[in-house]
């Protein structure tokens, strides 16, 4: 049995394309934990760069920014900082649980004001091109063997 479920994680982990070298399974989905946290923080800051673009592009019109908002931003930041000491003691179940509620918490909030269609739409957007894109280039380098 012990042997299916190895057969069986390993290949998981090798549709999701994580590198092997020869790491056990354990290892191979916490190195996944981390690259999902990773790109949790990155998406954070990408939102909240947004976020911050388009207040300036507002020119000082803040009356429309709901407390909603800065609870989110303010509460967002705390997760974050919540994500990086767990993180640091290998806690990765933990802080990818914290890394997803940050950015929801953020992408929810900016929803609810009816600015977040094209920001959120962007950050989806960037992440399918993204996928097209490896995807055109694995098949290239299919078609060059």
């Amino acid at each position: 049995m012990k042997d299916c479920m190895w057969s069986f994680t390993e290949s998981v982990l090798d549709y999701l394309e994580l590198p092997n070298s020869n790491m056990s399974p354990k290892l191979r989905i916490d190195m996944y934990k981390r690259m999902m946290i990773v790109h949790n923080l990155t998406r954070f800051s990408n939102l909240l760069f947004r976020i911050d673009t388009w207040l300036e592009d507002a020119g000082g019109q803040f009356h429309f920014v709901s407390d909603g908002l800065i609870d989110a931003v303010r509460i967002g930041l705390q997760l974050r900082r919540r994500v990086l000491a767990h993180s640091q003691t290998s806690n990765w179940d933990g802080a990818l649980k914290l890394s997803f509620q940050m950015v929801s918490m953020l992408q929810e909030q900016i929803m609810l004001l009816g600015i977040g269609n094209d920001i959120v739409a962007t950050v989806d957007f960037e992440s399918f091109s993204q996928a097209e894109e490896e995807q055109t280039n694995n098949n290239s380098d299919h078609m060059q063997i």
